[in-house]
């Protein structure tokens, strides 16, 4: 028996995440966004790499000793405190600034070529997510 194609009128539809099933955080983490050292740099470029490493470090033990997760600036503040830095409000509102999706996001290396795929099908298609 061959199964026929469904119709384009069939009720046919992919719901997606976005975080973790479309897309990824450069670097391979949510928090802080990939660019936090980068930005902390331009405000206070002596700190080395180790004092900003132990910094998420630190931040990344407030997130799982924590629930409901802080606010961002809770989280940053945290950090921050941690190599020594002041968080003046010119800082904290670089960290919170908004950026390209793609200076901090990056799509997984299949997503392309399965939705290209999926509409060739005529699939309906969303994404439904808290992002």
């Amino acid at each position: 028996m061959t199964r026929r194609p469904s119709p384009p009128g069939d009720l046919l539809a992919v719901l997606f995440d976005s975080g973790s099933v479309l897309m990824q955080p450069i670097g391979g983490r949510w928090n802080p966004r990939a660019d936090l050292e980068q930005t902390v740099l331009t405000h206070v470029p002596s700190l080395t790499p180790d004092l900003l490493a132990a910094a998420v470090a630190a931040g990344d033990r407030l997130l799982a000793a924590s629930s409901p997760e802080p606010e961002p600036d809770v989280h940053q503040r945290l950090m921050l405190r941690h190599t020594g830095v002041d968080p003046t409000p010119e800082l904290l509102a670089d960290l919170r600034r908004e950026v390209p999706p793609a200076t901090i996001l990056e799509t997984y290396p299949e997503v392309v070529g399965t939705l290209e795929e999926f509409r060739r099908r005529e699939v309906r298609m969303a994404v439904v997510s808290d992002a």
